[in-house]
């Protein structure tokens, strides 16, 4: 806190810290904000475009979880953005294996950005809003949320071997 009424960044994303955020977002080019977030992978539930509002960073457009662990997982993957595959292997009654779809990754950000969100998603977990839910030592990282009227209340997380979104 540099200031009375004042929130670093980091303090605001530990505490959800709403007012910080959209303060931080208009301060920003909203379009590279957006851009961003489909680097990332981010995808509105409803297919609708990405909305370049300040309010966006508060989690104001719904996503899937499927989405927001593929969001995580590039920050636990150090940049490295891989699409989701739901399906691992299938076998024929035969015994032989089936053609999947292959891996498609790719650095979407550089390893500096994600060890930087990852620390403040890590003061979440230590100071914030999620600092309940140690898991004995482990490193983790993670963000709550709630969308308006708590219609949804979320959890997405991380450690460097497991991304879970609830």
């Amino acid at each position: 806190d540099t200031a009375a009424g004042a929130e670093s960044g980091l303090r605001a994303a530990a505490n959800s810290g709403n007012t910080a955020d959209v303060a931080m977002a208009n301060q920003m080019d909203l379009c590279d904000i957006g851009a961003m977030a489909e680097r990332l992978g981010f995808e509105r539930a409803d297919g609708a475009e990405y909305e370049n509002y300040p309010s966006t960073v508060l989690g104001t457009q719904n996503a899937s979880p499927l989405t927001m662990a593929s969001v995580m997982q590039t920050f636990a993957n150090g940049g490295v953005h891989c699409e989701p595959i739901a399906i691992l292997s299938i076998t024929r009654p035969d015994g032989s294996e089936v053609p999947v779809p292959q891996e498609d990754c790719r650095q979407s950000i550089t390893p500096e950005i994600a060890v930087g969100v990852t620390h403040a998603m890590q003061a979440v977990m230590t100071e914030g809003s999620g600092r309940f839910t140690q898991l004995d030592g482990r490193p983790s990282a993670g963000k709550t949320g709630t969308a308006n009227e708590n219609t949804h209340t979320w959890f997405a997380g991380f450690t460097p071997q497991l991304v879970s979104v609830i």
